[in-house]
Order: structure tokens, then sequence, then C-alpha cells
């Protein structure tokens, strides 16, 4: 599922599970895996009927020791980016050319703003989010040695006075807070230490692809999943799988191999063509034009001459959603979604939760968009235009309502999930709670029809 736009692969560290979600669908085509346990919300194995364990009202309640899939790890962020080779299509998603010196600027008063250090050093964002985020794509040893730059860097950049009063008028969203070039500086001045860093130690960065689709094995934790929720009640046959902003295709290529499920059965929906070859002859790829009336035309046009009505047993997308904002785009690809369902078929979302306390959450939301593009582009950018992108997070509930607006009811029961704790306890969570232990505030939720 690709992250923005469409294309937001289902699940790194939640769930998604194809290769790249986003904008308006995806604005951003080209990646964002959700990822929870592991990589690519993905690591999972077989499935096993543990209906029993849903009926448990305890938020936390422990799963049965016959528990045969991997539950989703805590630790793991779903992650939304982009692709770095998609530079010229991301719209305001933007990191400009490298150059070849970066300068901090000097000391900052209190009423100077800024968004960069006020957001990553935020108690309700650094330790639980963005160093955890970090850690999974650095290692933890260079992600600390980083943040320890990155600190200093900021302390460096502002009076003493602002720097104890950092988070003095912060909320967290774009309609008081905005970027200062201060915050551009410095998040290039990260790119030139990270690239001096592994200059010095003779090491790459990782990819975006690898962060992105986990292990090169054919199999998918999607699969068990799947299964899974479908023998919660009502039970449901998975003969079509759906994976809605489907990125570059090779994940729900593995869940199809998985339930041994042929290409036509196999839908690829995305607003860009971006399916790699090693998936491309195992899915059906759905082109829906990322604009109006384009994209409402093109998923009508899908639905009645493929003939998909209420042929789609399973369909998932992984945050992908916060990035349709267009409310015609939405309609539409909500009803898309539901009239693909069966009778007894099922959505499974992969999202994040802006609960909106302690803080606001969408100026992180936003920036942890352009992390991929330091943590895993090699040289790093030194310079960057960072900004606020035409997105829409809205809280558990308020997912939960958009989707029942829409005909797809939220599913209680489907939606009680098991994860993996820091002691390797496994937990069961719906998803307000999951969000509230996941890195990223990541949750799944499943709706009917």
């Amino acid at each position: 599922m690709q992250r923005g736009g469409h294309s937001a692969e289902l699940f790194v560290l939640l769930l998604v599970g194809a290769s790249g979600p986003y904008g308006s669908h995806a604005r951003i085509p080209a990646v964002e895996a959700v990822e929870i346990a592991g990589h690519s919300l993905i690591q999972y194995s077989a499935h096993h009927s543990i209906r029993q364990s849903f009926s448990a009202r305890d938020p936390e309640a422990a799963a049965p020791a016959t528990l045969d899939f991997e539950p989703f790890s805590l630790d793991n962020f779903l992650a939304d980016s982009f692709d770095a080779s998609d530079l010229s299509r991301r719209g305001q998603l933007q990191i400009l050319e490298a150059s070849d010196s970066v300068s901090v600027a000097g000391p900052l008063d209190e009423s100077s703003g800024g968004v960069l250090c006020r957001t990553l050093l935020h108690p309700a964002v650094h330790d639980e989010h963005f160093i955890s985020f970090a850690a999974q794509s650095l290692g933890l040893d260079l992600a600390n040695k980083l943040d320890e730059a990155f600190q200093q860097k900021c302390k460096n950049a502002y009076t003493a006075d602002a720097w104890e009063n950092l988070q003095y008028g912060y909320t967290g969203n774009w309609t008081d807070n905005s970027v200062i070039e201060l915050d551009n500086t410095i998040f290039g001045a990260m790119g030139q230490w990270l690239n001096e860093e592994r200059q010095k130690n003779q090491s790459k960065a990782p990819t975006w692809n690898d962060f992105r689709n986990g292990d090169t094995s054919d199999d998918s934790g999607m699969t068990g999943l799947l299964r899974h929720i479908a023998k919660e009640p009502p039970t449901t046959s998975l003969t079509r799988i759906l994976d809605f902003g489907c990125g570059d295709g090779v994940e729900v290529s593995k869940i199809s191999r998985g339930l041994g499920l042929a290409q036509e059965n196999t839908l690829c929906l995305d607003i860009t063509d971006y399916v790699a070859k090693e998936a491309r002859s195992n899915v059906t790829f759905l082109l829906a034009p990322g604009k109006v009336p384009d994209y409402g035309n093109a998923l009508k046009d899908h639905l009645d001459s493929k003939q998909l009505r209420g042929t789609v047993s399973a369909a998932f997308s992984s945050v992908t959603f916060h990035h349709i904002t267009e409310p015609e785009m939405r309609t539409a690809a909500l009803t898309f979604v539901r009239e693909s369902l069966t009778a007894d078929g099922f959505f499974l979302l992969a999202e994040w939760d802006n609960i909106g306390t302690p803080i606001d959450y969408t100026i992180y939301f936003d920036l942890a968009h352009f992390l991929p593009q330091l943590f895993f582009v090699q040289p790093a950018p030194t310079t960057a235009k960072l900004g606020a992108l035409d997105t829409c997070y809205l809280s558990v509930q308020g997912w939960k309502d958009m989707m029942g607006a829409n005909g797809l009811p939220f599913s209680a029961a489907r939606s009680r999930l098991p994860f993996r704790g820091k002691d390797n306890s496994t937990i069961w969570l719906d998803p307000p709670a999951a969000a509230g232990k996941t890195s990223g505030r990541n949750f799944l939720a499943v709706f009917g029809k």
C-alpha cells in the first residue's frame, strides 16, 4: 500500500500489506507499509481460531497458549512515506537538492517558534514515537547518537530562556504553529551528520524497500491475520482480496500466494501504477487517478466493467485514508470498498490515531513522512523544505464514525487483536488501547458491510 495518495503499504507496523500508501489517496505514491510486528506487519505465520479470547472484557487479557501466529509488536511503527525515486511527483512533499554545507541559525527567542525541535523533542512524541521509529530504522546505537546530535543542534539554536520554554505555545497543529527556516536548516544538518557518521564507519543506509517489505521470504504474516479475522463470526471465505493503496504490490502478492488465490482474485488499487516487476504477474492492478472527478468515475467503472460488486471477501488499507482529504474522493473510496465486499466480507483499516491530547499529533504525523528520506537515503539530504501536507488525521473514534457514516459498521469482536508486549507476553487490545500503546499510535480496526 502506498503511503500517500493510496499506496499505503498496508502495514508495516501495523498492518498494511502492500507497499505504500498516500495522499489523496496516496498523494505520495510509493511507500508506506505498516509494520507492526517486525517489518510490514507482517511477520505472522499461521492462523488459529481463538474466538474465545475475544470475549474477554479485560483490555489486556492474556492470549491462550495455543495462539499460533505471531502477535503484532507494540514497539513497531506503522511507517508512511514516499519513494526516493519518485521525488518529482510528490506535490508538497519536497526534499531539495543537497548542498555542500549547512549552518545553524543563531539563537532564537521564545517568539521564534518553529516545529522540528518542538515536535520531535516534545514529551508526548520523543521517546514513544520519534526515537522508537529512529531505532527501528537505524539501529538503537546510531539512533541514540543521532538524537544526541539533534538535541545539541536544537539547544544551540535557541536562547537559554527559549530553550527552557521550548514547548510554550506549542499545540501540534498547523493553525497555531508553522515552519521557520531553522527547521529546514536543522533537518539538513542532521542529514549531513548522518553522512559523516556513515562515512566514518564505512556503513550504508538501510533501504526503504527493505524496511517497508521486511524479509524477502514468500510468506506474509498478514495471511494468518486475515484468516484469523475471517474465522470470527460472521465467518468469511477468503476468495478475493483487495489492497486499497497497494503501492508496489509486493505485500498483497505474498498474501495472495499464501491464500492460494489467482491473479484475477488479487486486486491492487492505487492512484499511480507503481507495481513492482516481481509482483506484476500476481496481481490485477486497478488505477484510480488522484483527482476529482476522475477518481470517483474510475472506481465506479471498476465496479461495473469488471463486475467487482459483491465479490471481495477481504479488503485492507494501511495509512492511506489520512491522505484522502477531498470529501468527494473519500466518499467515492468508501463507496467502492463497501460495494465491492461480499455480504460477509470485511475491511481492515490500519491507521494512525490523532487522539488530540496531550497535543494534536498532526505536525508529528506530517513530519514522519519526511523522516524516511533522512533514514533511508544515501547520501541523506542536507537541505529540506518541510511543511504541512495535504492530510487529515482522525482519532480512532473519528475513523469509526466516518466508516459507519459510509455504510461500513465497526466490528468490535473482529477488531480485538493480539499484540506482543515488551516482555514478549501477548495481550489483547481493541483499537483505542492499541493506539495508546504502539509506537506511532497505530491501530487496526475491522469493519463489515
